[in-house]
């Protein structure tokens, strides 16, 4: 009989004992996989939070809070989409600026009944993470600083189209350009007319129309100006615009006076002999400009 209690006794210690081994696997698996989840998704969402514009007008690291709740419950739960346990997402002290979070992930790992004990199973992962780089670039001297701002020396070529009439076939052009939108940027110094090219007249009529078409976008005055050099567009057509021009004197300045100062900041000069009437020059005109930046993070 005693034989037959021993029996029983040795199959309810091994139910017992193997109960303990799998809840131990279970929260050594589970721990293990949520701590390195918990890591890399914490690290992905604080790159995708961060604010990009903050960094380039300051220099400075700086997350957005929403954007990475966001990123992290996204990139979460899609990384556990096949997973059966039970999660709860706690976030706690999030910084935008130094970025810092602190993440805790509780997984629901079921119930188990260990010697008619039975208990609700979860395990706690809590991260702290502060997102580091490596700051501004030391490498330049102090005098490429604007108020201890490292700037980079740049240049920036783009396609204008000047479009002047002339009753006798002399152009002397002085035209007020616009400074490229590419260019209107807070960490952007020291825009200024690097050289201006002449390309030549055009001769086809879509250049003609995409001509006509930027020529509100690039220089200060409006096309119905009608101005020495700012032909109205009701008489500007491929086959009566000057196709042979002789191009003199061609370069770009800043304004000199109050008045040129007041229509805009930037000037483009040119002589050039031909027939009169219109002509549309193809001009290439090199920016040169002083930008703020920093080392790679």
């Amino acid at each position: 009989m005693k034989w037959s209690f021993a029996s029983v006794g040795l199959i309810v210690l091994g139910l017992v004992g193997l109960s303990i081994i799998i809840l131990f696997q279970n929260i050594t698996t589970n721990n293990e996989n949520d701590y390195y989840l918990l890591k890399e998704v914490t690290e992905a969402s604080m790159i995708d939070a961060i604010d990009m514009d903050y960094y380039r007008e300051s220099g400075e690291l700086k997350i957005i809070k929403d954007k990475f709740v966001e990123s992290f419950t996204r990139r979460f739960a899609e990384s556990t989409v096949f997973a059966s346990s039970n999660y709860t997402i706690n976030y706690f002290d999030i910084m935008e600026e130094p970025p810092k979070v602190t993440v805790s992930i509780n997984t629901g790992i079921g119930e188990y009944t260990i010697y008619q004990d039975t208990t609700d199973y979860h395990v706690a992962n809590t991260l702290s993470a502060i997102l580091e780089y490596y700051g501004k670039d030391g490498s330049k001297t102090s005098s490429s600083y604007i108020d201890g701002m490292p700037l980079v020396m740049k240049t920036f070529t783009k396609t204008y189209y000047s479009i002047p009439y002339s009753k006798d076939g002399k152009y002397s052009v002085k035209q007020p350009i616009n400074l490229p939108e590419e260019l209107e940027h807070k960490n952007i110094y020291d825009a200024q007319i690097f050289k201006v090219e002449s390309k030549g007249s055009i001769t086809e009529q879509g250049e003609l129309l995409y001509a006509l078409l930027n020529r509100d976008i690039d220089w200060t005055r409006s096309s119905t100006d009608s101005t020495n050099f700012n032909a109205s567009n009701s008489g500007v057509d491929i086959n009566n615009i000057q196709k042979n021009i002789t191009v003199s004197n061609i370069k770009g300045r800043e304004c000199l006076t109050a008045d040129e100062c007041r229509e805009s900041d930037y000037w483009v000069e040119w002589d050039g002999t031909g027939n009169p009437g219109t002509v549309v020059l193809k001009l290439e005109i090199t920016w040169r400009y002083k930008e703020y930046e920093y080392a790679e993070w």
